[in-house]
C-alpha cells in the first residue's frame, strides 16, 4: 500500500512540473516585447540624427545596431566606432519606440 501511494505522489509530482514548465514558459514568451521600429528605419533616423546634430563620423563605421526589450523604455542601439585603435572612439545612438534620439560618448 505504502509503495503505491509513493508511485501515485510521484506521477502527480511530475504533472505538476510540466505544468509548471509550461506556464512559466508561457509567461516568458508572452513578455517578450517585439520592436516597434524595425532595425532599418532606425538605423536610417540615427543616420539622420547624427546629420542633423553633426556629428563627425569620418574614419568610423557602424559596428553594432542592438534591439533592448527594457519594459520602461524599449529602444534600439546604433554603435558608432573607430576604424583605428583609439581610446573611447565610439558612441552611441540611442533610437526609441517614438523616434526620437539620444547620443551616448564612450570614453
Amino acid at each position: 500500500m505504502h509503495r503505491r501511494r509513493t508511485l501515485s505522489t510521484l506521477g502527480i509530482g511530475w504533472l505538476l512540473l510540466i505544468g509548471l514548465i509550461a506556464v512559466c514558459t508561457a509567461g516568458a514568451s508572452s513578455q517578450v516585447m517585439h520592436p516597434r521600429v524595425s532595425i532599418r528605419d532606425a538605423i536610417g533616423v540615427a543616420e539622420n540624427h547624427v546629420k542633423l546634430k553633426q556629428i563627425h563620423v569620418a574614419g568610423m563605421h557602424i559596428a553594432s545596431a542592438v534591439y533592448h526589450s527594457e519594459p520602461e523604455h524599449p529602444h534600439w542601439a546604433i554603435t558608432w566606432k573607430s576604424n583605428e585603435m583609439v581610446k573611447g572612439g565610439w558612441f552611441v545612438v540611442l533610437v526609441q519606440t517614438d523616434v526620437s534620439c539620444k547620443v551616448e560618448y564612450g570614453e
